[in-house]
């Protein structure tokens, strides 16, 4: 199977974002930064988005009549939208609450989007059932379960793929996990490529889980910073 690949790039990363496979657009930068808002309402070239809370950026991910509101701005020039269910960071209880009455409330309203319910939970089995009871067709699996747990995502995405649901990793620390997945996986969102770039890392390591510096997306780019990401991007790609 072929993993989907969205790029994580803002600031003046911004433009490598076309070198992915489909768009991964941030409430929280959506809402701060009028050139991200920008690119995404007039510039993007995919067809495919998907729209994102920003629980991990900020904790407690957006959920109401303003994120359903951003749901549809931002996804309206794209044939297809995927979004993330509001969710709190490893909480899973809280997540469950939030999800429900959002969806409750108005996913009738998202007529071209499709719901995905973000597992902060190592307990895949209900969060498998949470996601028919919603109708989500995509579950999310946060990069800090990688982290706690080395391997879990994988299997995680092996049992989805089983239940006719698709698997998406929120985020990405080695190259060699990708791999790994790429069997049971839909989709990944990262900015991983771009972090070596900053960070000046020549050569990846597929065994290696890059704890990196991150990017200050308020930092200038040089341009072999920018040409070392799109030969990280193309490695990515396998």
């Amino acid at each position: 199977m072929t993993i989907k690949i969205a790029l994580d790039a803002r600031g003046p990363w911004l433009p490598l974002e076309a070198h992915g496979d489909f768009a991964f657009i941030l409430y929280d930068e959506y809402r701060k930064h009028p050139e991200y808002r920008d690119y995404y309402l007039h510039h993007c070239p995919h067809e495919l988005a998907m729209v994102d809370n920003s629980a991990y950026e900020i904790g407690v991910g957006a959920s109401g009549e303003d994120y359903c509101n951003f749901i549809q701005e931002a996804g309206e020039h794209f044939k297809l939208v995927i979004y993330a269910l509001p969710d709190v960071l490893k909480n899973w209880e809280e997540t469950a609450v939030r999800s429900w009455q959002f969806f409750a409330s108005f996913d009738f309203l998202l007529r071209k989007a499709i719901p995905m319910m973000v597992c902060q939970t190592f307990d895949v089995r209900k969060c498998i059932d949470f996601a028919h009871r919603v109708c989500a067709d995509f579950v999310g699996l946060p990069i800090w379960m990688e982290r706690v747990r080395p391997g879990s995502r994988v299997q995680m995405a092996k049992e989805i793929s089983k239940e006719g649901l698709n698997a998406h990793l929120l985020g990405l620390d080695s190259y060699g996990e990708l791999q790994r997945a790429r069997e049971y996986a839909f989709s990944v969102d990262t900015s991983l490529p771009l972090t070596l770039a900053k960070n000046k890392v020549l050569d990846v390591d597929f065994d290696v889980n890059y704890h990196l510096e991150r990017i200050d997306w308020n930092d200038s780019v040089s341009l072999d910073q920018l040409q070392l990401a799109v030969k990280h991007i193309e490695l990515l790609r396998g």
